[in-house]
Parts: C-alpha cells; sequence; structure tokens
C-alpha cells in the first residue's frame, strides 16, 4: 500500500470516527438515576455504556471508533459519578 493509499484510508477513518461521534446525540448521553441511591449508579454507568456501543456499532471495524468508545465510556462514568456527588452533597441538611 504506497502512501497516498494510507493517507486515504486515514482521511477515510478519520471521517468515518467523527460521524460515529456525531451519532451519539443527548438521547444516549442523557438519561435519569436515583443517585441517593449508592446500589443504582453502577447500572446508570452500565446503561449509558450500552447505549455508546449500541449507537457505534455500525463502525465497530474503525479502529478509531473502537478507541473513542472506551475514552466515551470512561468519561461518561466519571460523569455520572460526579454527578452523583454533586447531587448527594446538595440534598445533605448543611449544603
Amino acid at each position: 500500500m504506497g502512501f497516498a493509499d494510507q493517507i486515504k484510508r486515514f482521511t477515510d477513518q478519520l471521517k468515518e470516527a467523527l460521524a460515529a461521534v456525531a451519532s451519539l446525540d443527548e438521547e444516549v448521553l442523557s438519561y435519569e438515576f436515583d443517585a441517593s441511591d449508592e446500589a443504582k449508579i453502577q447500572p446508570a454507568i452500565d446503561r449509558g455504556a450500552g447505549r455508546v456501543d449500541e449507537k457505534l456499532a455500525p463502525y465497530a471495524s474503525n479502529p478509531m471508533v473502537g478507541k473513542a468508545a472506551v475514552e466515551i465510556k470512561a468519561r461518561l462514568a466519571d460523569m455520572v459519578r460526579n454527578r452523583a456527588a454533586e447531587l448527594r452533597a446538595s440534598a445533605e441538611p448543611n449544603a
């Protein structure tokens, strides 16, 4: 494979990866969960990760999308944990 072919393949993968990430709309990344119940936080994270996987499944053969999916799911998990902590702190009597 020549250099021009490699560049074309890379740009094609990049375009596809951008389309995949753009497909993660508000519906996929926002949902409700009971932040006051610690037992409900991990299922909420798992549900979000599942939604990301479902939405990105058509792009599974693209290595850039695979790497992005791992990062997106990690950030989503952090956001859920942080939001749960914020909500619990604001619900405390002295908050």
